[in-house]
């Protein structure tokens, strides 16, 4: 597993097997050894440089806990998910996944239905912000 202080998504290693839902009608297992259970309670820390970017990804308050899975869109099955929190700013609040650690390129995020719901193209050393489709599942 990897994850960064104040992270919101895991990688998954080849240890710890389990079943997750289903993609486009076919369940499959995968591993991972543990969630970060204090992921989007303080800071977040986001590993982006040269070729290497992040995304905000921003939703109602309703998708808060869900967790909403991306791909590369050249590679639907390589998704990791990462989970809705409710974070606080200067000045407000806001609900947001926080992907980092993404290669420059074009990804895909995944709807509850099995759909891809949004793609978004993500340039190295920037952090790239988006919204996700009103009226759009998520994945829970």
């Amino acid at each position: 597993m990897s994850t960064t202080a104040g992270s919101d998504h895991h990688d998954h290693s080849e240890n710890d097997m389990h079943d997750h839902h289903s993609h486009d009608g076919h369940s499959h297992s995968h591993s991972h050894t543990e969630h970060n259970h204090v992921a989007g309670l303080g800071p977040t820390v986001l590993d982006i440089g040269d070729d290497v970017g992040a995304l905000v990804l921003y939703t109602s308050a309703e998708l808060v806990g869900a967790e909403i899975e991306i791909s590369p869109h050249d590679a639907p099955h390589q998704r990791r998910h990462v989970a809705v929190h409710t974070r606080e700013y200067p000045g407000g609040t806001a609900h947001a996944a926080v992907y980092y650690g993404l290669a420059a390129g074009c990804y895909d995020l995944w709807a509850a239905d099995g759909a891809v719901a949004l793609t978004v193209s993500i340039d190295g050393n920037t952090i790239t912000e988006s919204v996700w489709p009103e009226g759009v599942l998520a994945p829970t």
